[in-house]
């Protein structure tokens, strides 16, 4: 039998404040920033504070839904390692 997936993912371009606390609250939304530039230190930053991808703007809609196809991937599979145990 298959079960279902919990899953929410919002994308958001007010900045690294909504997946901190999203992070901090303990909610298992998957965040991904979007901003206008991004490079490795804010990154780095943005994934210790809850973000899961940052993408630079401007992107298009195939850009938009492989980052979106690729987080729910490691979703999926970070779902599966921890029923398995």
């Amino acid at each position: 039998m298959q079960s279902k997936l919990d899953f929410s993912l919002v994308l958001t371009r007010y900045g690294l404040e909504l997946p901190e606390r999203l992070h901090a609250l303990n909610v298992k939304t998957q965040v991904i920033v979007m901003l206008s530039r991004v490079g490795r230190a804010l990154t780095n930053d943005s994934i210790g504070r809850g973000a899961v991808a940052l993408m630079s703007k401007p992107f298009n809609i195939e850009e938009l839904m492989s980052e979106m196809d690729r987080v729910m991937g490691i979703f999926v599979s970070n779902q599966h390692v921890q029923n398995s145990h």
